[in-house]
């Protein structure tokens, strides 16, 4: 994943529900 440390709690939360879908 190449997300940006700044964007990591709201921004894992929304990828990690879009990828066990």
């Amino acid at each position: 994943m190449a997300v940006p440390k700044k964007h990591t709690s709201a921004s894992k939360k929304r990828i990690r529900k879009n990828f066990w879908k």
